[in-house]
């Protein structure tokens, strides 16, 4: 107990100190054990707040409420700097001590922070802390244990420092509180986490000597395993006990565990001397409502007045009276230790210095979210590998922001292939993707020609492209003539065309523009995935001026329409082109489109997609196909008639006759002029759909019998 008379000016509990009798030592007293003004009651007494790239004073001040008291510190960086940190010096520390740093805490973005205790002046030597802590966006409690070094005697030149440089940035906000630095106790049970199966328990029933009642489970509450208790039969004498505890006369102490039951049957909980005449020790018939899903039990006692120590002490969980034949029980870190100070609980398995709760033994008191991997803790730095690094409950993050399949290229990846990354390549050590926040750039992507950026991060850009427009081949295309439409121009998107999306979506590769391209059932290539906006441009050479017949070679599925339309040099020449469904994306038809007037020579040719319905696509096209559309004859003389041929088959003609001067220009004979027309009337009794029509021209009674120009032609009803 501290004197009754107040020792001021020690920065110590060692008095009956209060703000008006000690003001220098105002809050001594507070549970936070060698920390002065823990819960920031007293303001910013005894803390130092310091930027190295703002002195704005307002970066520390302190907030109502606190986590559980009436203030809290609140720290907002205003700029981010190399030297940022929170600090309390002139703190007393023993050598070769254990201690325990206690705090409630969280920042605005989940930042790390780092916690260290070294001297206050140069060289800053460590005194034994330096531990990195992710904190979460809530109030959570944070312990870290640890044993001082460097140092042979006591020392009061301690700095306690929140370091928030490395992970802060401006505009960030930390919030801190209940900051405790004791020595802590040790947890007086053995094996308080059955980590090691049943060592030092025994379980007893008077009428049953089966083993298996008493057993351990995977998983445990906490840790890996938890103690099981299965009655099997009922008898007068039934319990779970741990011997041999060595305990202090007229003190206080504090046991806590978890523990649930199959149906919600309670326990009583005794303590006493191990043999006879069991002396009760201070805890007798304690009952304990358990119910039937894990939860936490807390009973503080005071052991007898003895002038001996207790050295022989017995903890007992009692089942008899209350237990059913064939109910289970459940337990789990048990912990038995002096009130008045914290314990260390921890247990670390895969030596990585951070324990799982239940046992003793490790020196970071930072709850290791996988005690089994030594790759798993609480601030280690995250890689790809399917697993939460550093313990803030997310896993690979960082590793594809974007989630296109490919891995940061500043990430290690780790046992590939994996589903966090799919797409990167399997025994990769670094990831590939060079853009993690555009799912539009990845080692996937076709280099976009539009844009500035390294798209398929092979370390250039722009490769391949060509700024300037100019033919596929490098020689325009001939009209008459056909025009793969595949075969567009060089020079890349907004350039000598214009694709809805970078990517070509398509089977065929062979092209690296962003143009979607298969390969077509009629052979070689087709242009697929049309869209509304999209446009495509051909530069031509047109060889005469005069009119011109179009047939487009496309397809569409069922239930999808689209519309088009063709100019030269910027005019519309076709007018809107529609092409209802013809059965599939590879069943190809035709449309026509006859009399397009051209002038002579090279232009530019654009294919502009004007709608599509049923979908997000509309149109595949393989071919245009541009051939005079002039209708002429030799003169054959005579010529008698016209005969008109519907897919093979006569269907009628035309009579030669000097009252009807405009039957092909004839007029007594004689070929009057190569554009005169002729008309005639196909039978009514056509069925629907496409034909092919031919005309000869007839020579009776002998000679040749030629085909006009322009003829076959392809109609549909």
């Amino acid at each position: 107990q501290p004197p009754a008379s107040p020792v001021c000016g020690d920065k110590a509990c060692n008095g009956a100190e209060t703000c008006s009798t000690c003001p220098g030592d105002c809050g001594d007293c507070q549970s936070g054990g060698l920390i002065v003004n823990p819960s920031f009651e007293q303001d910013k007494l005894g803390w130092t707040f310091y930027n190295d790239a703002s002195a704005d004073a307002n970066q520390f001040s302190i907030m109502t409420p606190g986590n559980t008291g009436q203030k809290a510190a609140k720290i907002t960086v205003s700029a981010a700097g190399t030297n940022i940190q929170l600090y309390q010096s002139g703190i007393r520390l023993k050598p070769n001590t254990s201690y325990r740093l206690d705090f409630d805490a969280y920042s605005s973005g989940q930042n790390a922070i780092s916690v260290a205790l070294h001297k206050h002046s140069a060289p800053y030597t460590s005194y034994g802390l330096n531990a990195p802590v992710m904190l979460s966006t809530s109030w959570k409690t944070y312990s870290l244990e640890f044993k001082t070094e460097n140092f042979d005697a006591e020392v009061s030149d301690a700095r306690l420092r929140f370091w928030f440089a490395d992970g802060a940035k401006a505009g960030n906000i930390f919030y801190i509180d209940n900051i405790s630095l004791v020595e802590p106790k040790t947890n007086m049970l053995v094996n308080p986490g059955f980590e090691e199966g049943r060592t030092g328990w025994t379980f007893y029933n008077d009428v049953s000597t089966d083993a298996n009642q008493f057993s351990t489970i995977t998983p445990g509450r906490e840790g890996q395993q938890s103690a099981k208790i299965a009655i099997s039969t009922l008898g007068s004498n039934i319990q779970l006990y741990q011997a041999g505890l060595a305990l202090k006369p007229g003190t206080s102490y504090i046991l806590s565990f978890d523990a649930y039951s199959s149906s919600g049957r309670d326990i009583s909980l005794h303590l006493h001397k191990h043999s006879s005449p069991y002396t009760n020790y201070g805890l007798n018939d304690k009952k304990v409502d358990l119910s039937s899903s894990w939860q936490r039990h807390e009973i503080e006692f005071s052991t007898i007045a003895s002038s001996d120590q207790l050295t022989d002490a017995r903890l007992r969980i009692w089942f008899a009276g209350m237990a059913t034949a064939g109910e289970t029980y459940y337990f789990d870190n048990f912990i038995l230790f002096e009130a008045g100070s914290p314990v260390a609980v921890c247990v670390d398995k895969d030596g990585d210095g951070f324990g799982a709760f239940g046992s003793t033994g490790c020196q970071q008191a930072l709850v290791d979210c996988d005690d089994s991997r030594d790759y798993v803790f609480p601030g280690n730095r995250e890689v790809c590998d399917g697993y939460d690094n550093n313990c803030n409950g997310v896993k690979d993050e960082g590793c594809d922001d974007d989630k296109d399949g490919y891995c940061d290229k500043a990430m290690e990846v780790f046992n590939l292939p994996l589903m966090i990354c799919p797409n990167t390549k399997a025994g990769s050590v670094k990831g590939d993707d060079c853009n993690d926040n555009e799912a539009g750039i990845n080692p996937g992507k076709t280099e976009d020609c539009a844009t500035a950026a390294d798209d398929n991060c092979d370390g250039k850009v722009n490769e391949n492209c060509d700024s300037s427009q100019s033919p596929f081949s490098g020689t325009p295309y001939a009209i008459p003539g056909l025009i793969e439409a595949e075969n567009f121009d060089k020079g890349g998107e907004g350039v000598s065309y214009h694709d809805y999306d970078p990517e070509n979506n398509g089977a065929y590769k062979g092209r690296s523009e962003g143009v979607d391209l298969d390969n077509c059932s009629e052979g070689g290539q087709h242009v697929s995935r049309t869209r509304s906006g999209e446009w495509l441009e051909y530069t031509v050479n047109v060889a005469t001026a005069g009119n011109y017949d179009l047939v487009a070679r496309v397809a569409a599925d069922v239930n999808y329409s689209s519309a088009f339309r063709i100019e030269f040099n910027g005019a519309n020449k076709t007018g809107t082109l529609r092409v209802a469904s013809t059965g599939g994306w590879q069943a190809w038809k035709d449309i026509a489109k006859t009399g397009i007037a051209l002038s002579a020579g090279k232009q530019v040719m654009r294919v502009y997609m004007e709608a599509n319905t049923g979908g997000n696509y509309g149109t595949n096209i393989n071919y245009f196909k541009l051939t005079k559309s002039a209708v002429s004859s030799t003169n054959y003389a005579p010529i008698g008639r016209l005969d008109f041929y519907v897919d093979g088959t006569l269907v009628g003609n035309v009579l030669a006759s000097q009252t009807r001067t405009d039957l092909v220009g004839y007029d007594n004979g004689l070929i009057k002029e190569a554009n005169h027309g002729f008309s005639f009337a196909l039978p009514s009794t056509l069925p629907k759909g496409t034909h092919t029509v031919r005309v000869y021209a007839i020579n009776d009674p002998s000679g040749t019998n030629p085909e006009l120009t322009g003829s076959p032609k392809t109609i549909t009803k």
